[in-house]
């Protein structure tokens, strides 16, 4: 297997740089979720989502509320700017939609770094790692599984505050504000509440309208039936996108697709841009190998095969740090436990002993 240490180097452009090159941002716009949705809704393959559009005025109010918490700033003024009144408004009307629960992101990216900030991402996280066998691949599971689950929100005051808390959000708002000739729309997308679990997930690569890679979503993670089942998840998500989310995108050629595999169906995620601004999960863009397999083929499929040693290393300092924090202490025995267990362990050996003695 590829050596998984340089994965961090091919993930997603910084958070908060605002990129210059109007080629690379037209990229990520142009997988933006109002360039796919609309062709894959129909299909009833990707969950409901309500598409709320931002003008000009409302991203610069949001983006002024992403910069009042990076300061350490309340961002309810912000957020009440008379501009982003309506806007609340109709996240609370979508989430009531999809009967109170839903999941929030821009037309680009979610906010999912900004998960780990929720009160409810600790409780979660500790009832996890309470039902973990304590390694660190069990420990590492829990935290990809609470940073799902603790994305659902059901009010529009807790959309907008995962949002605002977001660095990708700060980022992809300030890239939008740069480049306004690129961006035909930008939104804030209400999706109905569909549980996510890490195993679940894969990352397809399709290059001239063909698949050319697939990858587990978390890549350091160690499950024995994703391993053990490899050939057919590859089939189905190949089955899939060949038969139904290719031909139904036809502008879009080159891209990358996050999916969820369950046992009946496979659904979309979401599209991202094709290339190193999309992490290559278990493949490495910056490989000649692996951008020449990416890019051309022959297809290939790549699943963590085995518990990796440096699998701790995925968690980020703050995502270790609540780890420590929420795991279950390890009990120790107690001196008087000790005590009575080695007299329980040694009153059978002295009697026995005893009675060899009396028998000779």
């Amino acid at each position: 297997m590829t050596d998984l240490r340089f994965r961090l180097s091919d993930s997603t452009t910084l958070p908060g740089v605002a990129s210059t090159d109007d080629e690379h941002a037209a990229a990520i716009f142009g997988c933006s979720f109002e360039a796919w949705y609309p062709a894959l809704a129909p299909l009833g393959c990707t969950p409901r989502s309500r598409v709320i559009p931002l003008s000009p005025e409302q991203r610069k109010d949001m983006y002024r509320a992403c910069c009042s918490c990076r300061n350490k700033e309340d961002p309810a003024p912000a957020l009440k700017s008379p501009s982003l009144v309506d806007v609340v408004a109709k996240v609370q009307e979508a989430i009531m939609e999809f009967e109170g629960a839903a999941f929030v992101k821009l037309s680009t990216r979610s906010p999912k770094d900004a998960a780990l900030q929720r009160p409810e991402y600790k409780i979660i996280l500790k009832h996890l790692l309470s039902k973990g066998d304590g390694s660190d691949n069990s420990d590492t599971i829990a935290v990809v599984t609470a940073t799902r689950l603790a994305m659902k929100i059901t009010n529009a005051e807790q959309a907008m505050q995962l949002l605002v808390n977001s660095e990708r959000v700060y980022g992809d708002l300030m890239r939008a504000l740069d480049h306004p000739k690129l961006v035909s729309q930008f939104s804030i997308i209400v999706r109905e509440w569909v549980p996510m679990m890490p195993h679940q997930e894969f990352r397809a690569f399709i290059s001239g309208s063909n698949v050319t890679a697939i990858s587990q979503y978390c890549y350091y993670q160690y499950w024995p039936d994703v391993a053990k089942n490899k050939a057919v998840i590859g089939r189905r998500i190949c089955e899939f996108l060949q038969g139904t989310i290719i031909p139904a995108v036809k502008s879009l050629t080159n891209f990358v697709v996050d999916l969820q595999v369950l046992n009946d169906r496979v659904r979309v995620i979401e599209l991202n841009p094709f290339g190193p601004d999309t992490s290559g999960c278990l493949f490495n863009w910056s490989d000649r190998t692996d951008n020449s397999i990416l890019h051309n083929g022959p297809f290939e499929i790549r699943v963590v095969d085995k518990i990796l040693p440096d699998v701790r290393q995925c968690l980020s300092w703050n995502q270790w740090t609540l780890v420590k924090e929420c795991k279950p202490p390890v009990k120790k025995l107690s001196w008087p436990l000790i005590i009575f267990l080695v007299f329980c362990l040694l009153l059978p050996l002295s009697a026995a002993i005893l009675l060899y003695k009396s028998w000779h």
